[in-house]
């Protein structure tokens, strides 16, 4: 998706992409609305200095899900088990999660 760096969920789905923040957001903020689940590079990008990830980690507002990649606490498992794992989501396996097709 232009724009937008992937996410774990994206491999190769198409759909809407999250806007990119006003520069008032919180990370917390940021990264909830990108999925849960962001690559460190990609809030760099986004605005957000290395200070302010590494503060959030200390603070537990996020989680560190492997070298690079930052988490809410309360991100969905299956996201970041792939972040976790360094791979992404398929489109049926993203279905099911949205619950758009049955198990």
């Amino acid at each position: 998706m232009p724009g937008r760096p992937p996410l774990p969920s994206d491999a190769g789905c198409s759909g809407d992409a999250a806007p990119h923040p006003p520069v008032r957001q919180t990370i917390h903020a940021v990264v909830r609305e990108r999925g849960g689940v962001v690559r460190v590079r990609d809030l760099a990008e986004l605005g957000f200095r290395r200070a302010a990830t590494e503060s959030a980690l200390r603070e537990a507002r996020l989680l560190r899900v492997r070298p690079g990649w930052v988490a809410v606490p309360d991100a969905d498992p299956l996201l970041v088990d792939a972040a976790r794992h360094g791979v992404v989501l398929s489109c049926l396996t993203q279905a099911r999660r949205l619950g758009l097709v049955g198990a």
